[in-house]
């Protein structure tokens, strides 16, 4: 009896451990949007990249307004990046430098949205030193609380 037990948990937990799970990467949700700058669509497909809510912030007429949209262009090499997903929300951490060299992190919090992870708000922090990196993913809201106390 032991042995069947034994034999049927085994083809249980081996059955489970066959499951194909589909995680989900925020970092190559960011990669689409910064190949989409790079290639100067990111304007005409902004709904595959953008909620809603956020879009109805961004004035389109205006191109100042638009560099809110590009704002990966910023972000010249990469050394880091770090993810967190809660529910229907994520949040994603770049730690690179900008085009002068001076180090930046850009903070991108996701939503899901009619199925895709959408960024929904987005900050970057330019930054006096390296050693001011995110070491963890943190939501954009987060770090501005935390740098305008």
């Amino acid at each position: 009896m032991k042995l069947f037990v034994s034999l049927m948990l085994s083809l249980v937990l081996y059955g489970c451990s066959m499951l194909k799970t589909e995680q989900t990467d925020l970092y190559k949700e960011y990669i689409k949007q910064a190949q989409a700058v790079e290639n100067n669509t990111m304007v005409s497909n902004r709904s595959s990249f953008f909620t809603s809510e956020y879009l109805k912030e961004v004035d389109l007429a205006d191109e100042k307004s638009l560099l809110v949209l590009n704002l990966s262009k910023y972000v010249h090499q990469e050394f880091s990046h770090y993810q967190k997903i809660e529910g229907q929300k994520g949040c994603l951490s770049i730690n690179g430098i900008e085009n002068n060299k001076d180090p930046v992190s850009l903070y991108l919090e996701y939503k899901k949205e009619r199925g895709l992870w959408l960024v929904d708000y987005m900050f970057l922090h330019l930054m006096e030193s390296s050693e001011d990196y995110a070491k963890e993913a943190l939501c954009p809201r987060e770090v501005e609380s935390m740098i305008f106390k």
